[in-house]
């Protein structure tokens, strides 16, 4: 009698118990604070943009003026990024970097830099304060997992 019993507890704790704690961690993710290794704000919601008609990663360097009308400072993070570029070594003809200003587009805020995919969707962003080294260890990873472009 006692091994009848057995067996349906242990399905249930087998497969139903397994489900119901990831149904929590998916609803309450918020709620645990679960530590992420990405530098980047990922966006949640991420929206299609199409900059660059080619099948390619984008950094996009987004400015409040013209990429004509920019400053040293402007200019510096732009050297960065190019630099970046070519530190991804084999994966760099993956990656264009553009500088667009804040006005071309009403999606994108200036003072940041965006992560957009080859499928032109726009998932991730920093200020552009951020380290380039760590815009660039994102970059690896995501390039490393990718299926696209």
């Amino acid at each position: 009698m006692k091994n009848k019993l057995f067996v349906p507890w242990f399905i249930v704790i087998i497969f139903v118990v397994p489900m119901l704690i990831s149904w929590i961690f998916y609803y309450y993710h918020d709620y645990f604070h679960f530590k992420t290794t990405n530098y980047g704000q990922l966006i949640t919601h991420p929206y299609q943009l199409d900059l660059n008609h080619e099948k390619k990663w984008q950094v996009v360097l987004v400015t409040p003026a013209a990429p004509i009308l920019c400053d040293a400072t402007c200019a510096h993070q732009l050297f960065f990024l190019q630099q970046m570029r070519k530190l991804l070594a084999k994966d760099a003809d993956r990656v264009t970097v553009l500088q667009i200003a804040a006005e071309q587009t009403n999606k994108l805020a200036a003072n940041k830099i965006y992560l957009i995919d080859p499928l032109h969707n726009v998932f991730m962003y920093y200020p552009d304060t951020m380290n380039v080294m760590n815009i660039l260890t994102d970059l690896k990873k995501v390039l490393e997992v990718s299926q696209i472009g």
